[in-house]
């Protein structure tokens, strides 16, 4: 079980990064209404990186 949940957790990394990585592109590209997704994403990515440190500060040792 314990793997499964880092396996989750190194997957919605991945995918904010992915996600960040294609809005920069887009911008790049001079789409400007991507901004706000943009802050929206950096946002939730935020919150998401603040989620794990609290679980990881919460699961016993062996889970980090």
């Amino acid at each position: 079980m314990e793997a499964i949940k880092k396996q989750a957790i190194k997957l919605r990394e991945q995918v904010a990064k992915q996600q960040q990585a294609v809005l920069k592109h887009l911008l790049h590209l001079g789409i400007e209404n991507v901004a706000v997704d943009k802050a929206e994403i950096e946002c939730h990515q935020q919150l998401q990186n603040l989620y794990n440190s609290t679980r990881a500060a919460k699961a016993p040792s062996s889970f980090s």
